[in-house]
């Protein structure tokens, strides 16, 4: 008959430690799954993360090529590169005061600017 053909191949006291067994697996990896979520160390709840501090970077503006220069705020890729071709056309910044030069820049956006600006160095004497 149609049922006989489905039947599990299994005999039936076979049958009972199978079922025995997933149960005993099932149980075992609830318990598992419920100590790890009580553990100390366990996950990470994101909601109680700590916060990331924002990336700071800082730009050798002698050395800076013009998209690494339109990364800061307040510069676009026009004024970054006038930035390039001032300092190529004259010498090296001495200060960052001298980007004041370049036009486009004035005493606020220096300002703005000079947090992400690293510090220039003392030119290698010969």
């Amino acid at each position: 008959s149609l049922l006989y053909r489905y039947q599990l191949i299994i005999r039936p006291q076979d049958q009972l430690i199978v079922w025995t067994l997933t149960l005993a697996c099932l149980i075992g990896m609830v318990v598992w799954i419920w100590m790890r979520s009580r553990a100390e160390n366990g996950l990470i709840e994101i909601d109680r993360a700590p916060p990331m501090a924002p990336a700071v970077y800082l730009v050798d503006i002698n050395r800076a090529s013009w998209p690494e220069l339109d990364n800061l705020p307040g510069i676009g890729a026009g004024l970054a590169r006038a930035i390039v071709a001032h300092r190529e056309n004259s010498d090296l910044f001495q200060s960052h005061e001298e980007l004041r030069q370049v036009d486009g820049i004035g005493e606020a956006r220096l300002s703005a600017l000079k947090p992400f600006l690293a510090p220039i160095e003392a030119p290698v004497e010969d």
